[in-house]
């Protein structure tokens, strides 16, 4: 855990050779914090819809359901972010861990669909493991390594993929809310190890003890830019496509090909290989090559054309190829959005600026599943 050589930047040292001003254990750490909370998510997605169904819900309640998390996160994610900047990353990353594991199991204890409805709307209080996550690999980051440091963290969610879903879906078998039971386990397990092993921001650390110390070294905060309002605006429309795929990717595979909550978790694995490929070595190369901004423009491209082409697609084995590929396009944009959005900040707003941007995202992950819902009970083949 010795720095041997050091570089200063804002007189905190940084390892010249890895650009960090934490041992690299803790990016070890923040790689599995992500990897568990998405892990335990994608375990439930896949049986989340059918599980509801046994409450007597449709295609517009499961929707409903889904735009419940994003509501209550749209409102708590600049809480959150607030809160971060105030009380430290690490407190925030362990404060949303445990609420969301608890609100897990809420939800796999329902006994009707309103307590099903009110739990999934009590865990979007706690989305900013995340966010989080983004802002302490922000702080103990350099510049120059921050864009491959989030390229690599958007991956991890994809290595989640590859054994979630199929282990919700396998889990499924043996009752519908035992996915949603082991979500809350795994959370819950993982705010253990960062209790345990995350160390808190150097950079947030040295920013309170200046404020401490009052007289000119105090800086008050940072108002949020412009540019990351346009940032949180692109992130708005992200948002209804992410949770659009997420809400109704199962009913939509179901209608198309009579897929159950097994078959939709090994695609959802599937899928994950390849934007897992993606995040490691295609986006961090295309970056160095042409630059954030055009890899983020030509991602976003290509997830909605290849989306729109699955969704016309009647053909089962050509339908899952356009599915992949637009899931790689959407990995392009999501392994950019990190380091764009930490260009709009500084340590007294990075909490703020990225809880501000997430607050965006919600918003359009509240919008899609209830409009995607509405579409569903039309036609769930093609219009969600």
């Amino acid at each position: 855990q010795q720095l041997v050589k050091k570089t200063t930047t804002g007189g905190i040292p940084y390892d010249p050779d890895t650009g960090l001003c934490v041992p690299r254990t803790a990016i070890y750490m923040v790689c599995i914090t992500i990897f568990m909370d998405v892990l335990a998510g994608s375990i439930s997605t896949p049986a989340l819809p059918y599980y509801a169904r046994e409450f007597g819900a449709d295609n517009a309640a499961v929707g409903y359901l889904f735009a419940a998390w994003s509501f209550t996160s749209t409102f708590c994610a600049p809480m959150l972010g607030r809160i971060s900047d105030k009380i430290g990353r690490r407190s925030v990353l362990l404060l949303s861990l445990v609420g969301a594991g608890s609100a897990a199991v809420a939800q796999g204890v329902a006994w009707s669909y309103w307590s099903l409805f009110a739990a999934r709307a009590f865990s979007g209080v706690w989305a900013a493991v995340g966010s989080s996550a983004q802002v302490y690999l922000a702080d103990v980051s350099t510049p120059a390594m921050l864009p491959t440091y989030m390229s690599r963290l958007s991956g991890v969610p994809m290595l989640a993929l590859l054994f979630g879903p199929g282990l919700g879906g396998g889990l499924s078998k043996f009752g519908l809310n035992m996915p949603i039971l082991l979500d809350g386990a795994v959370t819950m397990c993982c705010a253990c190890l960062v209790y345990v092993y995350l160390p808190e921001s150097p950079t947030w650390l040295a920013g309170e003890k200046k404020k401490k110390a009052g007289g000119a070294e105090k800086k008050a905060q940072s108002p949020v830019p412009w540019g990351a309002t346009i940032v949180a605006i692109s992130g708005f429309f992200n948002g209804i496509m992410f949770s659009t795929v997420v809400s109704m990717l199962a009913v939509s595979l179901a209608a198309k090909f009579d897929f159950d909550a097994l078959q939709v978790g090994y695609t959802f694995a599937g899928m994950s290989v390849f934007t897992l490929a993606t995040s490691i070595w295609v986006a961090p190369w295309l970056q160095k090559k042409v630059g954030l901004y055009p890899v983020a423009v030509v991602g976003t491209l290509m997830n909605g054309a290849l989306l729109v082409a699955f969704a016309l697609e009647e053909n089962m084995w050509v339908a899952m190829g356009l599915l992949v590929l637009s899931r790689i396009g959407s990995t392009l944009r999501q392994g950019t959005s990190g380091a764009i959005s930490a260009k709009f900040t500084d340590v007294t707003n990075r909490g703020t600026v990225f809880a501000h941007i997430q607050m965006f995202t919600n918003a359009g992950r509240l919008v899609g599943p209830l409009a995607a819902g509405q579409l569903a009970t039309i036609d769930a083949r093609t219009l969600p």
